[in-house]
């Protein structure tokens, strides 16, 4: 059993067993001895911050982009009403 992992439980998969912040699973990804500290796991845990900042802002960008145009629609349709009411008003005060 290469680095103390036993192939057949896959619960070790989920352990950092060096305590560098870098699961088993990923450090056999990427290369890394999964009994060692690296001092990757900086660098590991600031791109795992910057790819979910990077998601949560094309999500907020996502539901904007979604919004928008239904919001811009029922502007219009109201407008369209306000106007059709002015309308009826003025042919009612002749």
């Amino acid at each position: 059993m290469k680095y103390n992992l036993n192939p057949l439980d896959p619960s070790d998969a989920l352990i950092d067993s060096d305590g560098d912040g870098i699961l088993n699973v990923d450090e056999y990804m990427l290369g890394l001895d999964p009994t060692r500290k690296d001092i990757v796991s900086l660098d590991v845990t600031y791109i795992g911050k910057t790819v979910l900042a990077v998601l949560i802002g094309l999500s907020i960008l996502a539901v904007v982009l979604l919004i928008l145009p239904i919001v811009a629609q029922g502007y219009t349709e109201a407008k369209s009403q306000r106007q059709e009411i002015h309308s009826v008003l003025r042919s009612l005060q002749r």
